[in-house]
């Protein structure tokens, strides 16, 4: 994928109808993008048997993007069992607005936060909000030029049962911000991995959605 607005999007919920997204592996993808993914149940979805994001796995991926991917499920509707791995993930400059970095959103659009041409931008390389049973491994994150929207290299909110396996992280300035941000999660797993900054590698905090 060379030039591309945004690269691997799956939206359950898109409008008024719903559908159930599962059992989809992609592998092996060289990315060149604005938004490399985007995975959301959507705000429209409001039951369980209406719209389902499960059983999903990326592997083998070498990513550059200029905006933050988000995988985004909603309260009683969480995106369950995720798995991405083998990654090799640069982020190369960045949205000079600034809005959400300090604002979280409360509403996540399904087409993504784009981020370009003066649109906000999320402050993580990976936004991860309402996941289930969901798996990170043998990811490298790297950052050029990155501009002021940055504050993390991932971030998680609401999570129930993470595992981060060989994740090579650092933030991405070195004054402020973690490598990687848990907010309101349980269950949390993590092995072999290591900030390839001089410190702010973990920062987990006590929060709740707006």
């Amino acid at each position: 994928m060379t030039d591309t607005l945004t690269g691997i999007c799956l939206q359950s919920c898109y409008s008024k109808g719903s559908v159930h997204i599962e059992q989809v592996h992609f592998s092996n993808f060289v990315m060149d993008c604005i938004l490399p993914i985007n995975i959301n149940i959507g705000p429209n979805a409001q039951f369980e048997e209406d719209a389902v994001i499960q059983d999903i796995s990326l592997s083998r991926f070498r990513v550059t993007a200029f905006a933050g991917s988000q995988i985004i499920g909603r309260t009683g509707l969480p995106v369950r069992r995720v798995h991405l791995s083998s990654f090799d993930w640069c982020v190369r400059g960045g949205t000079a607005n600034c809005e959400l970095r300090d604002h979280k959103p409360e509403v996540f659009p399904v087409d993504g936060f784009k981020a370009f041409a003066g649109q906000p931008g999320l402050p993580a390389a990976l936004y991860g909000v309402e996941l289930e049973d969901c798996v990170f491994d043998d990811i490298r994150l790297r950052w050029e030029q990155p501009s002021a929207v940055w504050r993390d290299g991932f971030y998680f909110e609401a999570c129930r049962g993470l595992d981060f396996h060989n994740l090579v992280l650092h933030r991405p300035h070195p004054d402020h911000g973690a490598a990687l941000r848990l907010c309101a999660v349980e269950n949390v797993w993590a092995l072999g991995c290591r900030n390839t900054g001089e410190d702010g590698f973990l920062e987990i905090e006590h929060c709740a959605r707006p």
